[in-house]
């Protein structure tokens, strides 16, 4: 359910402004994470091999940054309006989604405080 809502918000962000709605890639999502940018981090789990984003939740956790996997990198892509899988997209706020953007920022950090 919270996978859904996370494709939809990220494809708003992306139709409405292609260059500073989201970030897709793991060399841009870790620049920018250094960078101090913020937003939430949507990671897609069928990454192979692991090891290309195991560094990112330790880095995300430190910088006190939101983020959620996804079972599909491929659906990760569609949402981003690109034909290619993504493996980590960075979606940044803005005030058309925020209220949406709120409510998933407030379901990941349920979800964390349960584990």
């Amino acid at each position: 359910k919270l996978t859904k809502k996370v494709y939809s918000l990220i494809n708003k962000a992306a139709t409405r402004d292609k260059k500073r709605g989201v970030l897709k890639g793991i060399k841009d999502v870790t620049k920018a994470i250094r960078k101090n940018q913020k937003g939430i981090v949507v990671i897609g789990a069928d990454v192979s091999p692991f090891d290309v984003v195991s560094h990112l939740p330790v880095m995300l956790e430190e910088a006190k940054v939101p983020y959620v996997w996804v079972p599909s990198r491929q659906d990760l892509g569609t949402a981003t309006n690109c034909k290619r899988p993504t493996t980590v997209v960075l979606l940044r706020p803005h005030a058309e989604i925020e209220s949406s953007f709120d409510k998933i920022v407030s379901a990941i950090e349920e979800l964390n405080s349960s584990e």
